[in-house]
């Protein structure tokens, strides 16, 4: 039987339950595992500001967040932003459909071109540009219909992609 070296899990839909907690059993076995000198990483699309509580819980050895933008190890950042170019890019592809609302999550916070009470977003008009002095991890932007998909997949860059959130 092969050793397990590692778990990697993420945590919408497989760590964490319905109410957005882990169970005692989970938490349990997670730790045990680490004991036993398993390494135990998490990675989410989440951004870390929203995972703090799990990773004081489990004690994570390592944590990919904002879907792989940033990762946290060792006690050491790992960023992998978008570049600004091709941000901008995107946003501009974006804003061509108008009446979308886009938001970026960025080294300084969430940022929106309206409020979002659940983010606590900061409103910010100058899209497509980007804020001053930030690094651009994710760029999100609401609606299903077909029409932004395709807007979305042509405004992508060599340096980036989408996925679709599932309801």
């Amino acid at each position: 039987m092969t050793e397990i070296k590692a778990i990697i899990t993420d945590l919408d839909g497989t760590l964490l339950k319905d109410d957005k907690t882990i169970s005692d059993y989970s938490e349990r076995v997670l730790k045990k595992c680490r004991e036993h000198g398993i390494i135990v990483m998490a990675a989410t699309a989440r951004p870390e500001r929203t995972i703090r509580k799990y990773h004081e819980q489990i004690g994570f050895d390592a944590v990919t967040v904002l879907n792989g933008a940033n990762i946290f190890i060792g006690g050491r950042l790992i960023e992998r932003g978008i570049p600004e170019k091709d941000g901008v890019a995107v946003i501009s592809g974006i804003m061509t459909l108008g009446n979308h609302i886009i938001s970026i999550e960025t080294d300084k916070g969430i940022f929106s071109d309206v409020y979002i009470p659940e983010w606590d977003t900061a409103v910010y008009n100058g899209f497509p540009y980007l804020p001053e002095g930030v690094s651009l991890y994710k760029i999100l932007v609401n609606g299903s219909d077909k029409e932004l998909k395709e807007c979305v997949e042509r405004s992508m860059t060599e340096n980036t992609y989408y996925t679709v959130a599932q309801n």
